[in-house]
């Protein structure tokens, strides 16, 4: 993993003042849209969020049927892979089954914290119902994301930085 130290100490500086806000180790829920990632960054991102606190829940979401290069990933990683098929072409069955996990979990599960990885737009206003319920919204993405999701998220790490060890 490759990252810039400057970059290293302004997210360390951030998470660190949340911390000492909250007094305790943060509880991660991290939601991956397997359509709008890369697989090969998954060891960056993971790296990151441990030094948060506690991933409690992983979660990648995707249609399994069609080859997105997640699968290897998985296992290795304790990611539990969730099935979501494409009732119609074009349509976002996979955004709406993140989104409302992410949802059930903001009012039945104890998470400080939501990780989303995407570079989809289409979450923003997801980013804003969570931030708004006083949880903190780490947007991990590719190079070139769109820029209200990334306004949007507490902090936003671009994981072409990130490659296989």
């Amino acid at each position: 993993m490759r990252v810039s130290s400057s970059f290293r100490r302004n997210v360390d500086v951030w998470f660190d003042a949340y911390r000492e806000r909250r007094s305790l180790d943060m509880h991660i829920a991290l939601l991956i849209d397997c359509e709008n990632a890369r697989p090969d960054a998954i060891g960056g991102i993971l790296d990151e969020l441990a030094g948060q606190g506690t991933i409690n829940i992983r979660r990648a979401y995707g249609n399994w049927k069609k080859p997105m290069g997640w699968e290897p990933k998985l296992h290795p990683f304790a990611i539990q892979p969730i099935q979501q098929f494409a009732y119609t072409k074009g349509k976002n069955a996979l955004d709406m089954c993140m989104t409302i996990d992410a949802m059930d979990l903001l009012y039945t599960e104890r998470v400080d914290c939501f990780a989303l990885v995407t570079s989809d737009c289409d979450f923003t206003p997801l980013v804003h119902k969570l931030l708004s319920k006083g949880k903190v919204v780490i947007g991990f993405g590719e190079n070139n994301p769109p820029e209200p999701f990334v306004k949007a998220c507490s902090v936003f790490i671009h994981t072409g930085r990130f490659t296989e060890p």
